[in-house]
């Protein structure tokens, strides 16, 4: 109906400060409303994870509570309408058992009432694990381990996942080291109708990973049947410098296409990009980068 929901973590309290979970909503009318702390987690800190509007009006969010040395992801959910109100959050409850530092979850949902959420995990050593929810977030399966880094120095961040008309939801994420090398990005695909993963692959191969490169920051979209996935990503052989890559499968995610580089003057790493099909059915793309080189003394 025109509103904005917006949710952070920020710390809330002056003598004990805590990190709380923090709504604001947007309209044209009133413009941004005053911030208000909405949820503070059972379990030490609360950090924001992820939200999902249905189509009925229902705000699902998740958070994952605890520090740095563990926690576990928690779930709540209030009517859109009086999400600015504490008193309308369910109680949370834990929905994602074993979480890690550091964090990393997303969450998505369908007009069927299917919920999904992965998140960082360790119930069977580092890796990704899935909970689903089929009654629009009353009950949630157990966990289940949809990825292994097969290693406990290694692990799975920066998760990003788009739901496509195909009915597939779509997730990628890259691996880091505990010196936040990037060493490998991923695909896998969730059939809803079955709630049955596909085998995760490496969709690209990570180059100068040791050196500030590899692949990072990896965003996916389905658009027209096909399957983008842009990404940060060092330039063959040497790794550097890092660049914009992207790469498309045309068959759900099975084999992608060779990695194309977007842009020749673009070099750099600076965040996530930002993909959107708009209502004319184009498909745009949003990214932050550098251009290093000079035009009359100047960048």
């Amino acid at each position: 109906n025109g509103t904005v929901h917006a949710f952070t973590s920020q710390l809330v309290g002056q003598e004990n400060p805590s990190l709380a979970v923090i709504y604001r909503k947007w309209s044209w009318s009133d413009g941004w409303s005053p911030p208000v702390d909405i949820l503070l987690s059972p379990e030490k800190l609360a950090r924001m994870m992820g939200a999902f509007l249905d189509q009925t009006g229902m705000m699902h969010l998740i958070f994952y509570g605890g520090d740095q040395f563990g926690g576990d992801i928690y779930y709540s959910q209030a009517p859109a309408v009086n999400a600015g109100q504490v008193n309308a959050w369910s109680l949370p409850v834990i929905v994602g058992m074993g979480a890690i530092d550091p964090n990393s979850a997303a969450l998505a949902g369908d007009k069927n009432g299917n919920l999904v959420i992965i998140y960082s995990g360790n119930l069977e050593g580092n890796g990704i694990y899935a909970v689903t929810s089929s009654d629009d977030g009353l009950t949630w399966s157990d966990p289940t381990n949809i990825f292994s880094t097969n290693s406990p120095a290694l692990w799975p961040y920066n998760f990003q996942v788009y739901l496509g008309k195909s009915g597939y939801l779509h997730a990628v994420w890259n691996v880091v080291d505990p010196l936040g090398h990037n060493k490998a990005g991923y695909y896998a695909r969730l059939d809803l109708k079955s709630n049955q993963w596909s085998i995760p692959l490496q969709f690209d191969k990570s180059y100068g990973g040791d050196a500030g490169g590899g692949i990072a920051n990896p965003a996916v979209i389905e658009y027209k049947g096909e399957i983008f996935i842009m990404y940060n990503n060092g330039i063959p052989p040497a790794g550097i410098p890092v660049t914009q890559w992207y790469v498309r499968s045309f068959d759900n995610g099975k084999t992608w296409t060779v990695p194309i580089r977007i842009s020749q003057r673009h070099e750099g790493r600076n965040g996530i990009s930002s993909f959107v099909s708009d209502s004319d059915n184009v498909l745009h793309l949003i990214f932050a980068d550098r251009i290093p080189i000079t035009v009359n003394g100047s960048y």
